[in-house]
């Protein structure tokens, strides 16, 4: 198995665009900031930029606009096929919507190096997707370790690292937006939680920028990776953060020390778990 594992972690600034050829042009953008990945990670919601050309008859309508978005996921898709494609690596596109069962629900498309793509729903919902997106609830998780996907919200919740633990996932990647400063740690605090309780990487990306009006009147965070708060790792169990700015945060995940912190650490999360003890 392989001990070292390359990471692009995509801090995506929303832009104003013309149309479908401008959002290309500026993931490959990114994309050439990128060094050599096995693992690429896009923000929640990147897709909101498409709403800077949406037609006027939808604007200002959350429930419409959220449509428009599903109903053209599939171009964000190929381009994430594209990507994957083009680094050899796998990719965590993001997050958007996507139409199922005449329903708008809220997916990440996770496309491994050969194109094939898989789904993770986003289970948790914010109150702003139920109220004003009517984004209808999603269950369920798919991971093939060492890989697993939680949608900012998630992360927040214990029993979804726990999850994927128990799958033998070894690194969590999370696709985030967030509006605030209490957005910022609560995701940040949920990231630093998981990695301590199952002694995991939690890799996660943000989405910046504003369209000046909601849905995203501001979108702050910063892209970083986290690890538990065990030798070898900083006592901080932040490994790295990037700027508040569009960048790309490029660092190489060292999976064996993992396993190191697991078997010789001086607290073991991970061995250590038993949820009898709470019953």
């Amino acid at each position: 198995m392989e001990t070292n594992l390359r990471v692009s972690l995509a801090n995506y600034e929303l832009r104003p665009l013309r149309g479908f050829d401008d959002y290309r042009a500026h993931v490959e953008e990114l994309v050439s900031w990128m060094d050599e990945p096995d693992l690429v990670v896009f923000p929640e919601l990147m897709t909101l930029e498409w709403l800077s050309f949406c037609p006027d008859e939808f604007k200002g309508n959350g429930v419409k606009e959220a449509r428009w978005i599903a109903e053209n996921s599939s171009t964000h898709v190929e381009l994430m096929r594209e990507v994957a494609s083009r680094l050899s690596a796998t990719v965590v596109g993001g997050s958007t919507f996507f139409s199922t069962d005449e329903a708008t629900r809220h997916y990440c498309p996770i496309v491994s190096r050969d194109g094939f793509v898989r789904h993770q729903p986003k289970v948790k919902r914010t109150q702003f997707e139920i109220e004003d997106w009517d984004i209808q609830k999603s269950d369920g998780f798919d991971c093939e370790p060492p890989l697993g996907v939680l949608v900012c919200y998630d992360v927040e919740f214990p029993e979804a690292g726990r999850a994927f633990g128990e799958k033998g996932v070894q690194v969590i990647a999370v696709p985030t937006f967030t509006e605030t400063p209490h957005g910022v740690h609560r995701v940040r605090t949920g990231c630093l939680a998981r990695a301590l309780e199952n002694q995991v990487y939690v890799v996660a990306a943000s989405l910046l920028g504003t369209l000046g009006r909601e849905p995203v009147p501001q979108a702050i965070g910063t892209s970083g990776v986290f690890a538990p708060m065990v030798d070898p790792f900083p006592e901080s169990g932040i490994i790295a953060l990037c700027r508040e700015t569009e960048t790309v945060l490029n660092h190489t995940l060292d999976l064996h020390a993992l396993e190191h912190c697991r078997q010789t650490g001086d607290v073991r999360n991970w061995a250590d778990r038993d949820p009898s003890v709470w019953q």
